[in-house]
């Protein structure tokens, strides 16, 4: 019943709070109570009214920093993604670069594994691999 309560609450609230109103009042014309009970039910009526809709805008409020926080947690996780984009992005190149030292170093042992050590006129021309 109390998960109900919080579905129907507001609904229960608009309606409940009249219809007692009205009871009060019409209490009173018949005779059935006197204007010094009314005017204390019709208090308590009011009091409670106003402090539920205190209770309602202070959950609001706390509602709406929350969402902020959110707004702010999101933006500052894209900003990360964009740092790891862009990480990923060098390291990427890096990897083409060091791939292409690893050639390089490749041709120059098979050079010298030849017996050419130091014949400069006779090099090996490796293509380097374009940054993209």
């Amino acid at each position: 019943m109390i998960k109900n309560l919080g579905k129907f609450g507001l609904l229960l609230f608009l309606l409940a709070h009249p219809a007692i109103l009205v009871a009060v009042f019409v209490f009173i014309f018949l005779g059935i109570i006197n204007w010094h009970l009314a005017l204390l039910f019709t208090g308590m009526i009011a009091f409670e009214a106003v402090s539920i809709a205190f209770l309602m805008r202070i959950k609001l409020n706390k509602t709406i920093f929350n969402l902020g926080e959110m707004e702010n947690k999101i933006q500052d996780l894209k900003e990360d993604a964009d740092v790891l984009a862009r990480m990923q992005r060098e390291l990427i190149y890096a990897g083409h670069q060091i791939k292409t030292l690893q050639v390089d170093l490749d041709a120059l042992r098979k050079i010298n594994s030849n017996g050419h050590g130091n014949d400069h006129s006779r090099r090996t021309h490796i293509p380097s691999v374009s940054q993209s």
